[in-house]
């Protein structure tokens, strides 16, 4: 986009030329256009400073853009280094798998299931009903 400014002998105007060549123009009165007219008018300063702050928008946007594909690669390359690190992965089926022998191998965990069962058959006799698991 680019940005312009004209004095006219009315009107101060802000033309914008979009990127299909479209030209937009927005006027700004500095002259009264009757006697007895209420219009709004406007500071040359102030309507040169607008234009000034769309021109330094178009730029930033300008610059936003143009950094936006080195940004999507280096963020696809991140993505791509993430799926490919199993590590931790790796690490808590290694937890899991030592948790799943201890308990396995532990005589402890047989008594508890025997007193589970115990207390879920004492339950369905006062209840009537298998209780939840």
């Amino acid at each position: 986009m680019e940005v312009r400014f004209e004095l006219g002998q009315k009107n101060y105007s802000v033309y914008c030329t979009d990127a299909d060549g479209h030209v937009y123009r927005a006027k700004y009165p500095h002259l009264p256009s009757s006697p007895e007219s209420n219009d709004q008018l406007f500071e040359e300063d102030r309507v040169r400073d607008f234009a000034v702050t769309i021109q330094n928008t178009v730029a930033q946007e300008n610059v936003f853009r143009a950094r936006l594909p080195r940004q999507l690669k280096e963020a696809e390359n991140k993505w791509e280094e993430v799926q490919a690190d199993t590590s931790e992965l790796d690490a808590a089926r290694q937890r899991l798998q030592k948790l799943r022998q201890r308990n396995d191998n532990d005589p402890r965990g047989e008594r508890a299931e025997a007193l589970l069962t115990e207390a879920a058959r004492d339950w369905e006799r006062l209840t009537e009903r298998v209780p939840p698991r």
